[in-house]
Parts: structure tokens; sequence; C-alpha cells
């Protein structure tokens, strides 16, 4: 409809048939001789405009205050009104021959202009239908040709990356409801970390998440002081047992799995990496998640030993004979993901065979140990990777829900997975004994541990920390008792002989509050209430759950963190206030707006689980 448009209208007579309408007479048809123009002051297409990667296309402007000049390059006097970028004429993900782009485009010979990333090259590029042997572009890297209205020809060059989520905030907003901040996202690409990337809508990513991203105007440029990606959405990636590696020359460039080759892209990097391992020999009979480019190429490879399927604790060893003196060892596991396996481990000093005489210290009972496969005379064996260390509490319990549960240099979130012991009482032993394992998902869900000797025996693989926790001989489940009645109060509103009436926020509504005159509340400030008497007015208050200013509070994954070392565990379900003491207005806000309010005065009130359940910003100059 809308390339209808913009063709110039015609009229019909049965003496002249078809004939051009003279809308306005005195100018180009071509551009006013249209119902876009009669309708819309629409003009024709003017310029080819490039975006950002050196995609062109065409623009169409609204010609209200003055007489379109087509020849004008002053792109900036008129209103744009319409973007349709051009389809590519041919587009290639992988290299190709200049004889072939000649072939595809139809042409003998024809100059190309390049544009890599959106930054132009220095050089153009002539493909001939006679060059069979030079390339153009990259595997992985897309490569489009398009033709201008002046009759000359690009090339765009676009790489794809695997970018790795380490932040997201939400937008924050004033107590008026105006944007104060945008939403940000941060990523790191390869070795380059703290990308970030700004939205008006909220991220609904998470930290951890793997994404793809196109990366314009030079690796170091930046828009507004934010680094020019854009995000293209999760990485799709698909889980196989390699079965071999594919070579190019002497180069491995792919892998072999399920019928499948799967090159690695331009960008597959693995000294830049993690997420970017070594195509070798080894990897094959091995179980690797291959995340693509959205083309079938690789863009990042994570071993699937590195996730809890191959990490655990020993239950039980035992070596058996499988030659003449060849042993390996049977070894029981409680997999880090709640299941149990028992698997054969070859020594993990020289990854052979055990003698008669042999035995590895990893492969103790109650080790805690991540391990990985190996092919060894047509059968899969595993080896013990390094056994975490362990480490006393300190004060010989485990707290739940609080974040530094366990030391200052072993900080917990939501992500943590845990793996606690169970005890028993052994009566033929007269000492508790250990009965099995429970996992759980995040710092919230483990129960208060105590005993005489806490462990605690952390590892981290393939991104996330696991923990085990052992020797607590009793495990007592949290606590439910309720916390006292608090509110946080705002100002003093009348006074009688006995007791004074406070204005008070309870559970993020405005609530008179009687309190007797024998004692103060803090004004802006969460104050417990209690003794109720027979007159209905508190006796007793003090004020508690209050930051004080300047404390630079952040919020993240479940954890609030003020002071640089003070935590406190946020309820999933928490609720945040600002309050204006001044007008006493109150706006509910999210967690995502403390990191614009961090340096103000906060209050904050428990749940009966100790978790923050509401969080009140003292929004006030004085």
């Amino acid at each position: 409809v809308f390339r209808g448009i913009m063709v110039p209208t015609v009229d019909y007579t049965l003496l002249l048939g078809y004939q051009p309408t003279d809308i306005n007479p005195a100018a180009d048809a071509t551009f006013y001789n249209t119902l876009a123009y009669e309708q819309f002051k629409l003009v024709g297409k003017v310029w080819d405009v490039l975006d950002e990667y050196g995609r062109p296309a065409a623009v169409w402007v609204a010609d209200y205050d003055r007489d379109f000049d087509a020849d004008s390059s002053d792109v900036s006097i008129y209103n744009f009104c319409s973007y349709l970028p051009y389809t590519a004429l041919v587009t290639y993900n992988a290299p190709v021959t200049l004889c072939q782009v000649a072939e595809d485009l139809g042409k003998d010979s024809v100059t190309l202009t390049k544009y890599i990333n959106g930054v132009e090259s220095a050089s153009t590029v002539t493909v001939t239908s006679t060059d069979t042997v030079r390339t153009i572009g990259l595997q992985g890297r897309q490569g489009d040709v398009y033709k201008l209205t002046s009759g000359a020809y690009i090339f765009t060059l676009v790489d794809t990356y695997l970018a790795e989520v380490t932040g997201v905030t939400s937008a924050t907003y004033d107590t008026a409801g105006h944007m104060v901040n945008m939403a940000t996202l941060t990523v790191k690409i390869g070795t380059t970390t703290n990308i970030t990337v700004r939205s008006k809508t909220n991220f609904s990513y998470k930290i951890g998440d793997l994404l793809l991203a196109n990366n314009y105007g030079g690796a170091d440029y930046k828009v507004d002081g934010a680094w020019a990606i854009d995000i293209l959405g999760a990485a799709p990636y698909v889980d196989v047992t390699v079965n071999g590696t594919h070579n190019t020359g002497n180069n491995k460039d792919g892998i072999i799995a399920n019928g499948t080759t799967y090159l690695k892209n331009y960008t597959y990097a693995p000294t830049t990496s993690s997420k970017h391992v070594a195509i070798a020999n080894s990897l094959i009979g091995q179980n690797y998640r291959l995340y693509l480019d959205g083309k079938g190429n690789i863009v990042g490879a994570q071993a699937l030993s590195a996730s809890v399927a191959n990490l655990g604790i020993i239950t039980a060893v035992e070596y058996v004979r499988v030659g003449t003196d060849k042993y390996v060892a049977d070894v029981d596991l409680f997999l880090a993901n709640g299941t149990t396996t028992t698997l054969q481990f070859l020594y993990s000093s020289d990854n052979d065979y055990f003698s008669s005489t042999e035995s590895d210290s990893k492969l103790t009972v109650g080790n805690f140990l991540p391990f990985t496969s190996l092919a060894k005379d047509g059968k899969t064996y595993y080896v013990a990777g390094t056994v975490a260390t362990s480490n006393n509490d300190g004060d010989n319990s485990v707290v739940t829900g609080k974040t530094d549960t366990l030391s200052a240099s072993e900080l917990v979130n939501d992500y943590t997975q845990f793996i606690v012991a169970n005890y028993r009482y052994d009566y033929s032993l007269s000492s508790y004994v250990v009965s099995g394992y429970s996992v759980y998902a995040g710092f919230k869900a483990i129960p208060t541990i105590s005993g005489s000797d806490v462990d605690y025996y952390p590892l981290t693989v393939g991104g996330v920390k696991y923990i085990l926790i052992t020797g607590g001989t009793t495990q007592v489940a949290q606590s439910t008792t309720a916390v006292d009645t608090s509110a946080l109060f705002i100002s003093k509103a009348e006074t009688y002989q006995y007791y004074s009436v406070y204005n008070a926020v309870v559970n993020g509504v405005k609530t008179p509050v009687k309190v007797s005159n024998a004692v103060s509340p803090d004004l802006k400030k969460i104050n417990a209430y209690t003794g109720l008497n027979t007159d209905g007015y508190y006796t007793s208050v003090s004020a508690t759950g209050n930051i004080n200013a300047s404390s630079s509070v952040s919020y993240t994954a479940g954890v609030l963190t003020y002071s640089t070392s003070n935590y406190l565990t946020v309820a999933d379900n928490c609720a945040v206030y600002v309050v204006n003491p001044t007008t006493e207005d109150v706006y509910a806000v999210t967690l995502g707006n403390l990191a614009q309010y961090s340096a103000k005065a906060m209050s904050y009130e428990l749940d009966a689980n100790g978790y923050v359940s509401y969080i009140y910003i003292i929004d006030s100059y004085s």
C-alpha cells in the first residue's frame, strides 16, 4: 500500500485513455503528482541512507515547509517520514570466491565498497568472473551485496558474537513517574567486560544468560557513552556427543555430531573466552553444549562435564581389576543435580590404570569434586578434577537466607546451589553419620544448620557456584517466629494526655498508630512497637531496620547490600516505597529503583522468615 501511494496517479477518459494527473503541474510529477503528496505532503524516494552497519535504505520525507530539492545533501532540513531498508541482491554466510559473486550478480566485473561492522574499508574489492581463487567473507560473517540508485555496489559484512549477561538493572523513575535512568544490560564478549546496552523498557534476561549480539562502528565505538551493541536475543543451542572434528587444511574448524557438521563462527576464539573451547580430537566421545549463531555456526561451546552432571560427592569407592595389573576405581557419587551414579575412574595423576599397589587420594569418601570423561581402550572412563577445599564457617552455624552466611569471601545469592549433608544418630557407633544429601537452589532455601564442626566446600563450575555443607550433626529448620509489629513513623499528628497519634506507613499504607507519651518513636525510621494496653495504645517503641543515608545501597539476585559489607536477604515478593516525609506522599516503586536512591536513608521490615519484605526510601533533602 505504501509503495502504491508513491506512484504517480492517472486519470481515465474514453477519448484519451489513461493520462497523468496534474496535481501540481509546476512540479516534478515523480514527487508531487501522487496520492502520497496530495494526502500527506509526502514526497518520493530521495537518498540512499546507510544504517549503522552500512546497509542502505530508501528515505521519504514530509515536505511541509519548503520546496523539495532533490539535489540537496543536507538531509537534516527535511522531516523524515519513512525508512525502508533495501533487500540484498545476494547474501553469504561463509567465504565465497570472487567469481561466484560476479556470477550471482550477473556481472563480468563489478567493484564493491566494503563496510565491516559499519566501518567503511579503506580499499574496495573488484570481483570478476575469472577470479576463481580469491575469496571474500568469513565463516559466520554475514555478507550482503546491495546496489544503490547511483549504480554503485556495496558489500556489508556483519559479525555475530556470543555475549554473556553479567548484570541487569531496571529503568528508574522519579516520584512523578518520569524516567530518570534507562534500563541497562551488561554483557561480556570474549575478554571484554562491562559492555553496557541501554533500553527504555526493562530487559527480560538474567545474569548468566548467553545471547547473540552485533557490534557496529568498531570495537571501541560508543553511542552516548554506551557500547554500540545490538542484542539479537538468546543464543540457540544444541547438546551433542562429539563424534569427530572437522578440518580445513591443517586447521580444526568444526565439530561432527549427530550426523551434522557444525563449523565454528569466525568470532569463535578459544584464547579469549571460557565459552570457546579449543576444538581438538580430545573432544571426541565427550558431551558438549554448542551455542549457534542462528545460521548453524558455533559461537560458543561448553562441556556438559562442566555442569552439575559431572560434579558430585563420593559416597563409596572400590578398586576392581580390568586386566593384568590394571585396576580402575568403581566410585559411587551423589551428583550436584540430586541424582546418584556409579562411574569407573582412572588414576588422576597420569590418567591411566591403577596398579595393584596404587590408590588415589582424590577418590576418598566425602570428597566434593568435578570430573571429566576420558576415552581409553575403546571404553569411557572418568578422571577426578580438583577436590574442593574445606572451610570452617567460624561460628559453627549456617544461617538461613543470609547472603554472607559462610564468610565474607564466599558471598552467595539466588543462583548459588547448595548440597547439604543429612545426619542421623547411629547407636552402634554412638555418633552421628551422614545418611544422604539434599540439594537446595538459592541461599534462601537452605535450612539453618548448627553443630560442633560445620564446614563448607565451595566449587565454581560452569560459571555456577556450588557449595557442599557438612559437619552439622543437628540441623534445625528456619525459625518461623514472627518479628515485632513495626512501621515507618513519619510524623506526630495529634497529642493527648496519655498518648500521641503518629502518621506511620504500615505495609505500604499510611496508617495512624497510637503510642504512649512516655516514649518517642524515631521519625523517618522504622520502629517496632509493642505492649498494646487496654486503652488502645502501645507502651514501647524501638528503632529497628534502618539504613543511614550515603550507605551505597545496591540490590542484586535477592541480596540487599549497604555500607560495603552489610547484607540482607530480600523476599521474592518484597514491596518498595518512596516516602516523602514533607508531603507524606507514598509512592510504590521497584527494587530496580534502589540504585537511583542509593544515597538516601532507607528503612526495611522483615517477614516471619527474617527476609526483607518492605523497603521504604526516605526521599527528603534534610
